[in-house]
Order: C-alpha cells, then structure tokens, then sequence
C-alpha cells in the first residue's frame, strides 16, 4: 500500500513556510494542506478509499524522516504540464505545485517565462479553470491538446482551497487500488427509491445516465444530482440558476413533484464513488461556460469524494453499448483519457459526425486515473444495469413500435410512448385531411380556394405551435425531445464556421430521419459550450438576435424564403422559467414570405413581476411550412 504524508498547516503563512522547506527535498509523498474546509479529512477520506495509507503530521521534520525519495519510473519522471488562465492563479499555488509536482512545467496567458504551450514536451496536461475572464485561454489550448490526443485534464479551481484538494487528488492518486473494485451504473429510472442509498454506497467507478447539464442530473422522480445544495464544505450555492433565490426546484415538475420538494435532491460531494461518468447532455463545465463553476456537479464531486470524473459536451445518447463501452474501458484499468476518447469515438459514429475539435468526453482531474486490477462488478438490482445486461441489450438493438401517426407528422408531436399530447391534435389531424382533400380534388386553385387553404394552413400551424408547448403538466421546457426516440441519425457536418451565438465556439450539425417517415428530417445544431442552441428541418432555417432584462425579452429574427417557394409561418418567442411556471410568450404571429423574400422581425415577452436573478432558456419557437423550429439559448437575466 502507497503511503502518503499530510502535512498540516493551521494558517497561510505556515503552510508557505512548509511548502518552502519541503520543496528543497523534493519528496514523492508529502502533500501540504491548510486545515482548512476540512482539507486535509476531506483528502484522507478519497485517498483511503482509493487504497492509500495516510498520516497526518504537523512538522516538517516529521515530514522527511516519514517521506519516500526513490527514484520515479519513467512515467512517473514525464513532465507534465500545469496551466492556469489566470497568472494570479498560478502564483497562488506555485509554492504548493513545487511539493506536490516537482518538476512540472507552469504556464499561463501572461506568462514571462517557461515554455509557451507551443513549446511544450510531450505529456499529460492538467488546466486549471477558476472561471474566470481569461478562461478562453485555457479552451484554446485544451482543444489544441485534444486535437494532439495529448492526455489533459481539467481542474476546477474557483478558489484556492479547492484548487488545492483537486490537485492533490489528480496528482497523488491517480492509482485507484481496491480489494475488491466495482463499476456501477445508476439509470434513470421512474420507480427508484426516494432515497440515496446506492450513491453513497461505496464503489469505485459510478455510471449516472439520465437528462442533465452542468448543475443537475435528473435520474428519476426518487433522485435529482444537484450542485447547487449545500453541504458540509460550503454555503449554498450564489445560484446561477434563479432556483437558489426562489427556493423552488426548477427539475421537480418534470418528474410530477412539488417544486418546493427538496427531499430527493442530491448533493454531489455524498457520490461516495472514486470515478464519477456524467451521463447526460452537456453535462461538461467547459471553460468560459455559461455555468457558475462553483455550483457544477463536477465541481461539487472532486471537493467530496471522488477523485476524477469525466462528462460530456453535447447531446448524448443514453445507449446500452455506450454504457457498456465505458463500463467495460474503466474495467480494464484504461486511463481515463483513453475511455474519453474511446466514448468519444463511439458517440461521433453513433451521430455519423466528423473529427470536431472538442472531444464528446472530457476528463476533471487526472486524464492518466485508472482503476489498477479493475474487475467488472456491476451492480444489478435497482434499475442498474451489469456489464452483460449492456451487451445483450446492445447487441440486439432498441426495436420501437409508433402508432397512430399521420403522414405528414413526425415524431415530435408525441411523447416517448407515442401518445397524443393534447386533445387539439384530433382538431388539427382534422384540418389536415381538409387540406389533403382540397389539394386532391382541385384540379385548379383559384383564389377564393388559395385563400381557404392559407387560412387553414395558419390554422393548422398555430395548432401545432400550440401543441409544441402543451406537454402537458410535467413540462416546461421549450423542446421537441420526444421525436429522437423515433429517430435515426443520418449524418454530422462537423464544426462549420458558422459561430454559435455565444461567439466563442462553432456549431456542429446532426441529421436525423424519422423512422416512418424518412422523407422527414431533423437538423440539430449543438456548441460545445451552451448544448443544443437550435433545430429545425434544415430546409427554412433563420437567423435570431436576442436581449434580455428585468421585465421583457425580446427576439430578432430573420428568414428568408427559398427561391422555388414561400413560406407560411407560425411564429413566437418565448422565456422557461425552469420548471416552476408556463414560459411567458409574445403574441404568435402569421406571415407570409413569397419565393426569395427576406422577412426580418421583431417579438417581445413580458416577465412576470418578481422574477428572480440567473439564468433563463429563451428563444424563439415557430412552425416553418407545417415543420417545427426552434432557437433557444441561455441567457443571463439580470
């Protein structure tokens, strides 16, 4: 068993002086902590866990008499790189870096000295992101290391203390040596218990598959990951989503809950796991993300019990092989970055995408964490799903059986067991045969018919508008989510140049055709940064512009016709306020764009009185010539 020193420190000025002495030895084992947020236990619980001895001294000399100075292998001997957005960052932690990595390059945007990322040796990389404005930085040179498949990581550094405790881990422990290792996946399943009991039950690798982002993950009505509780290491969350200060839980709807129940929500530090999987859309903090950092599920894990997690950038299919893929590669002890990589791999050929400069799995923490001597023991009851449940299910396919759609309808206006969301869809299948049948019956449409049809046209999209945000009483979200369980991906045309709206990252476009209806297809275009910012049918697509402040939100858009038709369009913007009440809705509007015409146009939405601080998705959701389409973004409401 590796034995490490905790050397503890009761102020700054101590741990300085510590972190000065030691470093002039260059030991393997001695980690400088402040006692501190319950550094030095919080570290000791993770490193027992992953199969590490700890002792706890209070002098230097202590120290080195306890230290290990043999030589490093050759692995261990590679540099590796250390690089910070901020140089005040960096400057925080150089003393504490000279202990814990002798030997590592340092480098940030401003800095004089040392190599520049260019001129960097071959080896692994961890980025230090502390969301500040310099993160930008930090995502160039990570998409350039992706780019050269270099192992790199990042650490989530909001503060210094938790600077310190995630690179304690990532570099201390990149080892996880157990008697008996588990890999657990926990699914999203409706009838779980309201409980957390198989999170903080003890394993070594945790698979979480379920609807989420950077906060949250929703595994069904019994358990909500939340990075915005508070725990025992720090106050709540400043609350990037409007949640915090409301005290209404913006998930709760959607699993038929009260939205002032708090009972099944998690906190992350409890996952009592080494090797956390989020297994969800979008579920990566990159930096410069739109997400508060502090409040992130990652985050919230590597500041309690695990040591590194890996999440993903974009829409994620919650597959049974991928499970299985990623299951089985942490498994075989692979170092983290190879299972990133491997899912990512499996994710692009899933979608048919090309080569992007953001891999789908990234790794928080060590990308070279591994389970050493890794045996597969998944767990199989609850809903969990083993290693050979995955494959079976894998290997013969999901097969989905859709009834009761009509031609000219897709998926998207039913949900996942293919049921009508509303009663109007009678009323609107009604207009739609009507129109069937004066298009079949007339050999020529005159005028008088011409305006019948358009009439009925509009009618039948504002019904369809209407049906896309009636979902019923468990949803609030502006999406049409329910037709990709119907859907097959076609293609991917990678990262055009085309800037997401955020500007800090291009936008990625997957195809997908519906399974009874092929001629019917679904462009989904997704950044990195903010998730699915649009879809559409690809053939009528608009550009926006949006703002939002205290008490309206309003919309620009602009469309343009294509040259061999027109357009007739339903059209509305709209502001979620995250589960807690309807969206609030401008006026829809109907127009009429003839062939090769340019419509350009302005909506507003009124907030309700008393709407709090945060986050908001906002957009604007229309119906194109019979096809739905949406644009929607979040937005800072200040």
């Amino acid at each position: 068993m590796v034995s490490l020193i905790v050397l503890v420190a009761e102020t700054d000025l101590e741990e300085l002086t510590f972190c000065e002495a030691i470093s002039q030895h260059r030991p393997r084992n001695v980690i400088p902590l402040i006692d501190r947020s319950s550094l030095p236990t919080r570290f000791e619980t993770a490193a027992r866990a992953a199969g590490y001895d700890v002792t706890f001294v209070s002098s230097v000399d202590d120290a080195l008499r306890m230290a290990d100075f043999s030589a490093q292998d050759a692995q261990e001997a590679s540099p590796i790189a250390i690089i910070a957005g901020s140089a005040d960052v960096l400057a925080g932690l150089a003393l504490f870096l000279r202990v814990v990595a002798p030997g590592a390059i340092l480098l940030s945007e401003t800095s004089s000295s040392g190599p520049g990322a260019d001129g960097l040796p071959a080896g692994s990389a961890l980025l230090l992101d502390d969301g500040g404005p310099q993160s930008h930085f930090l995502l160039e040179i990570a998409q350039r290391f992706w780019q050269e498949e270099r192992p790199t990581g990042l650490v989530p550094a909001a503060d210094g203390d938790t600077a310190r405790l995630g690179l304690a881990k990532a570099l201390s422990l990149s080892n996880i040596n157990t008697h008996a290792p588990e890999v657990v996946c926990i699914r999203r399943s409706e009838t779980a218990a309201n409980d957390s009991a198989e999170l903080v039950k003890a394993s070594t690798a945790m698979i979480m598959a379920g609807h989420g982002n950077p906060i949250d993950l929703g595994l069904g009505a019994g358990r909500i990951i939340c990075g915005q509780q508070p725990s025992a290491s720090r106050a709540p969350a400043r609350g990037s989503f409007p949640c915090i200060r409301g005290k209404l839980c913006l998930r709760q709807i959607s699993f038929g809950r009260p939205p002032t129940d708090t009972s099944n929500l998690i906190d992350p530090e409890v996952i009592n796991s080494r090797i956390i999987v989020f297994l969800g859309c979008g579920t990566a903090p990159l930096p410069g993300s739109t997400f508060n950092l502090e409040s992130t599920m990652v985050m919230r894990s590597i500041a309690g019990n695990a040591i590194a997690a890996i999440a993903t950038t974009g829409i994620t299919p919650l597959s049974d092989e991928l499970i299985y893929i990623v299951s089985a590669a942490l498994s075989a002890g692979w170092p983290l970055e190879k299972v990133a990589r491997e899912a990512s791999h499996w994710v692009r050929a899933f979608y048919k995408q090309e080569a992007s400069a953001v891999p789908h799995f990234v790794v928080f923490g060590n990308p070279l964490t591994r389970i050493a001597n890794a045996v597969d023991r998944q767990a199989e009851a609850g809903g969990n799903l083993s290693a050979q449940q995955g494959l079976t299910r894998a290997a013969g396919g999901l097969e989905r059986t859709i009834r009761d759609i009509v031609e000219a309808w897709p998926g998207w206006l039913l949900d996942a067991g293919g049921n009508a969301p509303s009663d109007s869809i009678a009323e609107t299948i009604g207009l739609i045969g009507l129109l069937h049948r004066f298009l079949s019956t007339s050999g020529h449409i005159d005028q008088a018919l011409e305006a019948v049809l358009k009439q009925a046209a509009f009618q039948v999209e504002n019904l369809l508008l209407s049906l896309l945000l009636d979902r019923g009483p468990k949803r609030r979200e502006v999406t049409f989510a329910a037709w990709e369980s119907f859907a097959h991906p076609v293609r991917n045309e990678g990262a055009s140049e085309v800037p997401c709206p955020c500007g800090r990252q291009s936008i990625v476009a997957n195809w997908f055709e519906l399974a009874v209806t092929p001629h019917l297809k679904r462009r989904v275009l997704t950044c990195p940064l903010c998730g699915p910012v649009s879809e559409d049918d690809g053939i009528i697509p608009f550009s926006t512009q949006f703002s939002i402040g205290a008490n309206k939100f309003t919309a620009k858009i602009k469309i343009e016709a294509p040259s061999d038709r027109s357009v007739l369009l339903a059209v509305r913007a709209f502001v979620e306020h995250w589960g807690l009440a309807d969206p609030s809705l401008s006026p829809i509007q109907n127009l009429e764009i003839m062939n090769g015409e340019v419509l350009e146009l302005a909506m507003e939405a009124d907030l309700p009185a008393g709407t709090q601080k945060g986050i908001r998705y906002a957009g604007v959701i229309a119906v194109v010539n019979g096809h739905p389409s949406s644009v929607r973004r979040p937005l800072h409401c200040a």
